[in-house]
């Protein structure tokens, strides 16, 4: 049975299309793939039918509009089956439109404006959960010189790569890539602390820092008192250890870093995360872009 609203047999067709909900939240949606209605009771089928939409104007952009719907109304229905919550499908719809939005934004670099990262990419990297149950934590910085701001990404992830808690800070500053990356870490032990976590580990795409962080190098440098902040926080964790990862091992906490540069607030999310956050913490697990059908139903 319908576990929102019982009335019939709940397969994911009528979750996602024919439960009253979902019937009012396309209804007010701003993309309506009417040419498919006929396919609707054959998920794939009409899946398929969405994914040949690509090649025409802005089909990537409905695609991405209409993934979004679907995590709506699938968050919708959790809230009413598990929590007794009624959500309004009118609120659904405007919070899809919210998120695509931002995933359009944090997809380009707006007003002609480079938003650089703070470390040399490479072209190898692949995300790998931590051992031994830890908490893997990814972090990075990104900083733009013609608005002078930098953004703070950190982004936990448990052992099946599933998203737990993401940090995104932003300051008006910029300074040595090397500092940046170096904050951004110890901003993730700081998180981790206040999480009450015990047993994590730290990664990063800037090896100089990971490597100094790892060796207890004694050489002087500017960005030596947050290494020392560093040396002493990891004592307050049961197990606490440091890696390094190439550029495309790290999209997530990239993609969050640059997101975060032009905001005016810092952001907290748990339980409930961004789909294009969700999407790129799946495409560092896997090291290759994700099937998007595979994220609709993803809790």
């Amino acid at each position: 049975m319908c576990r929102s609203y019982w009335e019939e047999v709940e397969t994911i067709e009528h979750m996602l299309f024919f439960c009253q909900n979902a019937e009012t939240t396309w209804k007010l949606s701003p993309v309506q793939w009417d040419g498919l209605k006929d396919m609707r009771s054959n998920f794939v089928r009409w899946w398929e039918g969405i994914l040949g939409a690509k090649q025409r104007d802005h089909g990537q952009e409905h695609i991405a509009l209409t993934v979004n719907i679907l995590w709506q109304i699938w968050k919708a229905r959790n809230r009413k089956a598990f929590e007794t919550k009624e959500t309004d499908p009118r609120k659904s719809v405007q919070q899809a439109i919210v998120e695509w939005e931002e995933h359009i934004e944090a997809q380009k670099d707006t007003d002609g404006e480079s938003i650089q990262q703070t470390t040399n990419s490479s072209n190898r990297g692949k995300w790998i959960p931590a051992p031994g149950g830890l908490i893997k934590i990814n972090t990075d910085a990104a900083f733009s010189q013609n608005i002078g701001r930098t953004g703070i990404g950190v982004v936990a992830r448990n052992v099946e790569g599933k998203l737990v808690k993401a940090w995104a800070r932003a300051a008006h500053k910029t300074s040595e890539p090397q500092m940046e990356e170096a904050s951004s870490i110890r901003m993730g032990m700081q998180m981790a602390q206040e999480a009450n976590w015990r047993a994590v580990e730290f990664q990063s795409d800037c090896k100089e820092v990971v490597d100094m962080i790892n060796k207890e190098t004694g050489q002087q440098s500017r960005v030596d008192i947050i290494l020392e902040d560093i040396a002493i926080m990891r004592y307050l964790f049961a197990k606490c250890t440091f890696s390094f990862v190439h550029r495309t091992g790290n999209c997530c906490a990239c993609s969050l870093a640059k997101f975060v540069v032009k905001l005016t607030k810092n952001v907290e999310w748990k339980e409930y995360f961004l789909m294009w956050l969700h999407e790129s913490a799946q495409n560092d697990y896997k090291g290759s872009n994700s099937d998007v059908s595979n994220l609709v139903l993803s809790s």
